[in-house]
């Protein structure tokens, strides 16, 4: 505390170097992206970006830099009216006018967004990202079919320059969904889809770029009432993302998003149900996702039904052996739940959770003998492991107690 007095005009030297595009030095205290940020100077660190605006009226470089940190500082509309104004006064570069393009529209100024837009497209008629801008511009001031118009042209654009590529076309799918147009999202996600497709050629089908385009054409058609073929999509988005954890997660919630959503969920499950019956082909993943559905939906007894065919469909899978339980446990069917653990233990003998939890419950209901067998299943299951007789050592305890 008593350097501060001495530290903060060093910094704000520092500051205003950068921003008049000098060396960024000793970042670590005046960027708000740092870890060690000084917030309690955040009024003086905007005041540096002020002044750094006014005394340097022509410099397009620090006019834009320090209108940038400002938003940084959540300072949104003061680094707006910069922009606004090096603009009127022609200090401003294609870089600036395209951020100012984006913070206006970002905060839904789509007015004052247009002109600068229509600048940016007459200069730069290959640049897309202007001509998505501009149709969400459109988009916020009711104009669709302006806005569908502009995004027309940014394709046929590319067409004509012959860089049509799937990027772009998930590009134009994705504005129309985000503008509530899912007609035309629809029709650019296919192609995104079937470029990628023919780009990627026999090669392996887990691809992430896909993987995205397919969440996205899920999403479209649910909003469009296709649950056939919003389901298909998810779960080729499943697919496709293979062994990325985190983005395969997310593939996953989007197929429960979608058939929470799907008009007539029942009726697409009985279609569904006869499929399995007359082809003889399912699939678990999409099993746990209607249980998923139907449990959001408030519905577990309907959830019950997937999970024991997950179940039948996928033996070994743990998370599946204990989302039955617990649905059991909320029906409060506590036979149920423990006849689901007993066949968790024949289906999968080496679930230790399964078996600690079969010997908690035999013991609440004062069923010794069955809770001892319990217990013992779980240094039987992993005889020369550790991890069964610890667990097993934690039930003694708790029943000695």
């Amino acid at each position: 505390a008593l350097l501060e007095p001495k530290l903060l005009p060093l910094v704000r030297e520092s500051l205003s170097v950068w921003l008049r595009g000098g060396r960024r030095v000793g970042n670590r205290f005046y960027n708000p992206r740092d870890r060690r940020f000084w917030d309690a100077q955040r009024d003086a660190f905007a005041a540096t970006a002020g002044a750094v605006i006014e005394l340097a009226p022509k410099d397009v470089t620090a006019q834009h830099r320090a209108a940038s940190y400002l938003r940084s500082l959540g300072r949104g509309r003061e680094a707006v009216a910069a922009l606004a104004a090096a603009l009127d006064r022609g200090a401003i570069t294609a870089n600036g006018r395209r951020d100012l393009t984006r913070w206006l529209v970002a905060d839904r100024r789509f007015e004052e967004a247009l002109p600068v837009l229509e600048h940016l497209i007459e200069t730069q008629p290959d640049q897309t990202e202007p001509r998505l801008l501009m149709a969400r511009a459109l988009h916020g001031l009711d104009r669709d079919t302006e806005a569908v118009a502009a995004l027309d042209t940014a394709e046929a654009r590319a067409r004509e320059k012959k860089t049509w590529r799937d990027p772009l076309a998930a590009s134009l799918g994705e504005t129309a969904l985000a503008m509530d147009l899912p007609a035309p999202a629809e029709r650019w996600l296919e192609e995104a889809v079937a470029l990628r497709e023919t780009r990627l050629g026999r090669r392996s089908a887990a691809d992430s770029r896909l993987g995205r385009y397919f969440g996205l054409l899920a999403k479209a058609r649910v909003a469009l009432g296709k649950t056939d073929g919003a389901v298909d999509a998810a779960s080729a988005a499943v697919i496709a993302w293979g062994r990325r954890d985190r983005q395969r997660r997310e593939a996953v919630d989007t197929l429960v998003q979608v058939l929470r959503r799907a008009e007539g969920l029942d009726a697409w499950v009985a279609g569904y149900e006869k499929r399995v019956a007359e082809e003889g082909v399912d699939a678990p993943i999409l099993r746990k996702a209607l249980a998923a559905a139907y449990v959001a939906k408030d519905q577990p007894a309907r959830a019950v039904e997937h999970v024991l065919a997950a179940r039948e469909l996928a033996p070994e899978d743990a998370a599946v052996h204990r989302s039955l339980v617990e649905l059991y446990d909320t029906l409060g069917r506590d036979e149920d739940a423990i006849g689901a653990l007993l066949e968790s233990l024949r289906m999968a003998p080496r679930n230790l959770d399964a078996a600690a939890d079969l010997a908690r419950r035999y013991a609440a209901l004062g069923n010794d003998v069955e809770a001892e067998r319990a217990r013992t299943n779980l240094a039987e299951a992993l005889p020369h492991e550790a991890d069964g007789h610890r667990r097993l050592a934690v039930l003694f305890g708790e029943a000695a107690r």
